[in-house]
């Protein structure tokens, strides 16, 4: 999949080039950026660094919004009801768009009728990290300890029905293990849970947690990837760990309300994949431990399908449910 959006990047960027001719295409009213989860997580940074380049490429106001609570599901409903004139954009995730349809009882939206995508923004490897007073050093010992101390370790995540939730329980699925989910609202305030002590590990996106990880302050005892992370690298899969079946990864992608002309659709593409294109905004995205992606219309829309039954597996394995 990485091969197909790299290719897909390199040929929607030659074709940037062309966008004078689709000018009218571009809203002619500020763009909100609609973020559903709270601020400092990397959806967050991801939505601001995209923000600050297409403003001062296109000369369009962009504004982010953070919009958080129910996993997402407010600031996802208000785009998916808001116009679909192209000034309201949503930053997509796997909780968000492929896993609340199957996690929450029901849903003020439903991502495959209300929302089309535009591009993946990038890939992060979902990493399994712990307190490092934590004296747990490695997947095995984690393993041993919470079956010798059933509900005693506690995991924090972003939310309800949040990939770093499902990776959890993925997890646990496949090891039998008794490990109490901790849910926040963001994944900032679950940061700060984790750093503090109340809880001793979380399945989470690597990038909110690099400055601590070079701290020392948590240590990653593997990734949640089917291969080994360039990011991290001597540090072993969850598979590779002994959890046999496990692979789960978070990404990060645009979308707008269905029924966006595919006109405005292509443009809002052209310029979010320009953006992320350029070298200052790859060496941000990467210092996030992100790898950028920039895919097409057409490839987002393969990745977002691909990504729903993917998930909805992961949900049905783990039998989590929110009511």
């Amino acid at each position: 999949m990485k091969t197909t959006l790299r290719l897909a990047l390199g040929i929607t960027a030659a074709c940037f080039f062309v966008m004078t001719s689709h000018a009218e295409d571009w809203p002619t009213k500020p763009v909100r950026i609609i973020v559903p989860f709270a601020p400092g997580g990397i959806t967050d940074i991801l939505a601001r660094f995209l923000a600050k380049g297409i403003a001062e490429d296109s000369g369009q106001p962009v504004i982010v919004e953070n919009r958080p609570g129910a996993g997402g599901n407010i600031g996802s409903a208000l785009v998916a009801k808001s116009a679909p004139d192209g000034a309201t954009l949503l930053v997509a995730a796997p909780g968000n768009f492929s896993i609340n349809q199957y996690m929450f009882k029901s849903m003020p939206y439903s991502p495959e009728r209300d929302l089309t995508g535009v591009t993946v923004i990038a890939q992060v490897p979902i990493v399994l990290l712990v307190n490092a007073q934590v004296p747990i050093h490695s997947v095995q010992e984690l393993i041993a300890f919470a079956k010798a101390h059933p509900g005693e370790l506690n995991a924090s995540s972003g939310g309800n029905g949040q990939s770093s939730h499902l990776s959890l329980e993925l997890f646990k699925s496949i090891t039998g293990v008794n490990i109490v989910h901790v849910p926040f609202n963001g994944a900032a305030p679950a940061r700060q849970e984790l750093l503090s002590g109340r809880v001793q590990l979380t399945f989470d996106a690597l990038s909110s947690y690099v400055p601590d990880v070079k701290q020392g302050s948590l240590r990653v005892l593997a990734t949640g990837t089917a291969q080994p992370s360039r990011f991290l690298p001597g540090v072993p899969t969850l598979a590779a760990s002994g959890v046999t079946g496990y692979a789960a990864g978070a990404w990060y992608a645009l979308a707008v309300p269905a029924g966006t002309p595919r006109s405005l659709v292509d443009a809002i593409n052209r310029e979010a994949v320009k953006v992320l294109s350029e070298p200052r905004t790859v060496e941000s995205i990467e210092q996030q431990s992100a790898e950028v992606i920039g895919s097409d219309v057409d490839t987002t829309h393969k990745f977002f399908d691909s990504e729903s039954a993917k998930w909805k597996k992961i949900v049905d394995i783990s039998g989590a449910k929110i009511e």
